[in-house]
């Protein structure tokens, strides 16, 4: 799914392909590591916090934006 969303974004390296598949993988680590930790906070707290594919949307999503947004700031700068 990750690589779907990332496929079109330029990454600035020169091997693009490889940098998409790093990103995916941080991706994926960051989306489990809340989900490891929704857990010890439920053990913890007895509250709930849902952890949904929506939310591992909304991390690819924002992580693009970010992309936009700091290469529009160097652009700015430069």
């Amino acid at each position: 799914m990750a690589n779907t969303f990332l496929a079109d974004i330029d990454l600035g390296s020169d091997d693009n392909a490889k940098t998409v598949e790093l990103v995916v993988k941080s991706c994926v680590h960051v989306h489990q590591s809340v989900e490891a930790a929704t857990l010890r906070y439920y053990e913890e707290l007895r509250r709930y916090n849902y952890v949904t594919p929506t939310s591992y949307l909304e991390l690819l999503t924002t992580f693009i934006r970010l992309v936009k947004e700091k290469r529009e700031e160097i652009e700015t700068m430069r």
